[in-house]
């Protein structure tokens, strides 16, 4: 137990793929691991732009939607497709 009283969290391989008596690892030393990788990513900022902008329009059709009282009117969501996007990007 930690000294706050909480329990260490421990994760271990499912072996899924064969016994290989891999050893317990704490949660936080885990997420240390994954940390010296997802600072290695980078996305570029014309990527985060578009998916942001994408996002936004969703919402405000969806926002606008259901802020409309009136009944029976078709309902339409903003549909981008991300492909053809990157493609017209080359990215």
């Amino acid at each position: 137990m930690k000294k706050s009283g909480r329990a260490y969290i421990y994760y271990h391989c499912s072996e899924y793929h064969g016994k290989h008596n891999a050893p317990y690892i704490r949660e936080e030393d885990l997420t240390k691991q994954f940390a010296k990788y997802f600072d290695q990513i980078h996305i570029p900022e014309k990527i985060v732009q578009a998916v942001l902008q994408t996002l936004q329009a969703s919402h405000q059709a969806k926002k606008d939607y259901y802020d409309n009282d009136t009944v029976g009117e078709p309902l339409i969501f903003l549909r981008t497709d991300f492909l053809s996007f990157f493609r017209e990007q080359n990215c």
